[in-house]
């Protein structure tokens, strides 16, 4: 037994009675106070979890009011191990100051100690699993739309998500079997015209332009086809006048300058960056990686690959007007397979919580963002190893989220599957 004295004279000589004085019934004689705490086996089974509701509640040492012992915060797990009432018993460690010996001219005698104990909770001061749950009405609840019909929204717009999509909760048993028949995106080709110097790809934009970028290709260009390349891009470069080399950021900002001014405001994939126009502060700051993938043949479209502030987009560029028609986040956007529309994560993050989803009308010659929709209530659960948690099958998008208010992600993941209303993409 350890035993805290205070400092003072002769400190060594108590401590030395102290012992003796324990070792034949202590200080407090034959019938020492009982050790404070309810204390339990570390085994002992819990019946099911609770999380905290409120900013912070009490937990007590017994089923009364008038027994605070220790304080917890918003959506902490606690471990229910049994029930009274109106009261859970919950398993929980707890620091015990105990005393080893009444005070005395040499102060306080006193052994911490952090033991697993019996602590009670009020059943209105804690959420359950299901609480946090979505149900199948949850789904029916409305969302925000910030585009459109085509056109983007001044003001995020209230919109009932069955008018566009049939959402449904399916298991995760189903995601997975699901999963494994999913195809995996299928890259466009590349541009017939399009040329490889090592592992860079410089893409005709038209006659005499070409975007620069870097090839995703594992397989990088050989000697003698980089020559070639080197050699059309120094006479291009020759030109007097001409600005035959662009990337995609000096596509953006000049786009972006001509309809500001100096006060630039240069949207990359969704992020917005401001510019004053000094030199210095302008799109040479933002640092960030393109890749080619190819076309989507019949759209006009040209599908890059980015990566910018650790988030990877995809992204369509028109080959008519040379702007940025419309991006995916994360993960490949879902093609039907008769390549009239497509579907994925959205890569516009105007809401700091929740899930936005885009869809695109495609036709002959064009391809069109026709609705970007955010639901509030839920994220995608990314970053878990092995798992895909977004990916299209059928006509349909399978999602693995969790709801924004769970106290964990993974914990409370739930799966849903989302098909669009018959003739809604298709323009029908």
């Amino acid at each position: 037994m350890r035993v805290r004295v205070a400092s003072g004279w002769g400190a060594g000589i108590v401590v030395a009675i102290i012992a003796g004085l324990t070792s034949c019934g202590g200080l407090f004689g034959t019938n020492p106070p009982p050790l404070p705490g309810d204390t339990i086996a570390a085994n002992t089974p819990v019946l099911y979890s609770a999380y905290v509701k409120d900013d912070s509640i009490v937990l007590y040492d017994a089923p009364s009011e008038q027994a605070v012992v220790a304080q917890r915060y918003r959506n902490t797990e606690l471990e229910v191990i049994g029930e009274q009432g109106d009261w859970l018993e919950v398993k929980e460690n707890i620091t015990r100051i105990y005393e080893m010996a009444p005070p005395d001219e040499e102060g306080f005698h006193y052994e911490k100690r952090r033991q697993l104990e019996r602590l009670y909770v009020l059943r209105e001061d804690v959420l359950l699993r299901k609480d946090f749950l979505l149900t199948p009405k949850d789904l029916l609840k409305p969302i925000s739309a910030s585009f459109l019909n085509g056109k983007r929204l001044k003001k995020a717009k209230r919109v009932m998500p069955d008018r566009f999509l049939r959402l449904e909760l399916i298991t995760q048993e189903e995601f997975e079997v699901v999963g494994m028949r999913r195809i995996p995106w299928a890259e466009p080709r590349r541009h017939p015209r399009a040329l490889r110097e090592g592992a860079r790809c410089y893409v005709p934009l038209n006659a005499t332009s070409y975007l620069a970028v870097e090839s995703l290709e594992e397989e990088q260009a050989d000697a003698e086809e980089s020559a070639k390349t080197r050699g059309v891009v120094d006479s291009l470069m020759r030109q007097c006048g001409a600005n035959p080399i662009v990337t995609m950021d000096s596509l953006e900002a000049q786009y972006y300058a001509h309809i500001f001014g100096e006060r630039m405001v240069l949207e990359v994939c969704g992020n917005e960056y401001e510019s004053s126009g000094e030199e210095g502060c302008c799109a040479d700051e933002m640092i960030a990686q393109t890749y080619y993938l190819g076309e989507l043949p019949g759209t006009n479209l040209m599908a890059l690959y980015r990566e910018e502030e650790g988030i990877n987009w995809t992204i369509f560029l028109n080959r008519k007007d040379l702007k940025k028609s419309f991006a995916f986040s994360e993960f490949p956007p879902y093609i039907a397979p008769d390549s009239t529309y497509m579907m994925g994560i959205g890569a516009s993050w105007y809401n700091s919580r929740g899930l936005l989803l885009s869809f695109a009308r495609l036709a002959k010659g064009a391809g069109t963002l026709l609705a970007e929709l955010h639901f509030p209530q839920v994220e995608l659960l990314a970053g878990e190893d092995g798992l895909v948690p977004c990916f299209g099958l059928d006509g349909s998008l399978y999602l693995c989220v969790y709801p924004c208010n769970a106290p964990s992600p993974a914990e409370f993941a739930q799966y849903l599957r989302i098909t669009p209303r018959q003739g809604w993409l298709k323009g029908n």
